[in-house]
């Protein structure tokens, strides 16, 4: 039985057979995963088979999973009520499926979040979202993202539990490279 799952694309496998290696995986996990990192393939198929098998998932890791839509994290994240830690990548995370996030996962200690966005996009709303429903995060991370810098997110983040907030804005691109990212040119 398999409690940890790490897959990474690898350019000799195709898109269908990391589905379907996944699949295989977490099947082997018998219900009792914990921790998954999935890197460069996950979709919403693959997001939905974790949340419908991972009722004990207590890590996951997202990461430059394009295939991932706000709707198909909102209706995974319904069904994983355990989970502690969560970092994604993620070209636009909407301020519903934040809320989402700190509603269906209470126990969510550590949140690490990294938007490569455009410099037309503010994170405001989505910080906000955080603040107000995230009340027992121990360790934020936001990466890549576009604060407004006269807004104190200390002040608001009232956070009872000491928790450690980075506001950083690395990775922030302009939105000829995101194109230019998003569509494999870079």
């Amino acid at each position: 039985m398999w409690r940890t799952i790490d897959i990474t694309n690898h350019p000799c496998y195709s898109h269908s057979e990391l589905v379907n290696f996944s699949r295989y995986a977490i099947e082997r996990s018998c219900g009792h995963l914990e921790d998954i990192s999935i890197e460069d393939f996950g979709t919403d198929e693959v997001l939905k088979y974790i949340a419908d098998s991972g009722s004990h998932l207590r890590q996951m890791r997202l990461w430059k999973c394009l295939g991932i839509t706000n709707k198909g994290l909102r209706e995974a994240v319904t069904k994983l009520p355990m989970l502690e830690e969560f970092e994604i990548s993620f070209k636009h995370l909407s301020k519903a499926s934040l809320e989402f996030i700190g509603k269906y996962c209470p126990h969510l200690s550590v949140l690490k979040l990294n938007m490569k966005e455009v410099k037309s996009f503010k994170f405001d709303d989505q910080a906000f979202a955080i603040a107000k429903t995230m009340p027992h995060l121990r360790q934020l991370q936001l990466l890549g993202n576009r604060l407004n810098d006269k807004l104190d997110y200390d002040d608001y983040y009232e956070c009872d539990c000491g928790c450690d907030i980075d506001w950083g804005n690395e990775g922030v691109y302009d939105e000829a490279d995101a194109f230019a990212e998003y569509y494999g040119l870079a």
